[in-house]
């Protein structure tokens, strides 16, 4: 089925009036969990904010989301990532076609279960202070970021 036409029959079935803009929308769900749905094509994307960065400092916590992530095993087939921008940590998920409105429905649903999950699961790591809290590099290893990086690498 046609993606925008899935997309507008959510926002009926939500008593709203929902469509793409740009090629994507968010809808937030129970006045605490965002959703963008954006087209790629005639795919469809869905992803979410599950945290922050303030926590990636420490590896046992990197390394839990990583393998977390790794082939979706633990995302019900989803991705978490870092966007570099803003140092939010994203699920996200990617889905080629929907054989109905009943569907997308059930995918919407599970995407969002996991959304409640894994902001559950980073709120229960351990912070570690980096001087970077909620913002992008920092001690985290990414671009942008001081200090030595894991195995011992300098970025320079």
């Amino acid at each position: 089925m046609d993606m925008t036409t899935l997309v507008e029959s959510l926002g009926r079935a939500c008593g709203i009036d929902l469509a793409f803009t740009e090629g994507r929308c968010t809808l937030r769900f129970d006045d605490a969990h965002e959703v963008t749905f954006e087209q790629d094509g005639d795919a469809l994307l869905l992803h979410g904010v599950v945290g922050d960065d303030s926590r990636l400092a420490d590896p046992v916590n990197l390394r839990l989301l990583l393998a977390a992530s790794c082939l979706g095993a633990e995302t019900d087939g989803g991705a978490l990532s870092l966007w570099p921008r803003t140092g939010d940590v994203v699920l996200w998920k990617r889905y080629d076609a929907f054989t109905d409105y009943p569907a997308f429905e059930r995918a919407v649903n599970a995407f969002l279960a996991q959304v409640i999950h894994w902001k559950g699961r980073l709120d229960a790591l351990p912070a570690v202070a980096s001087g970077n809290a909620g913002g992008a590099g920092g001690a985290t290893g990414m671009p942008g970021a001081s200090g030595p990086l894991p195995g011992g690498m300098i970025m320079v």
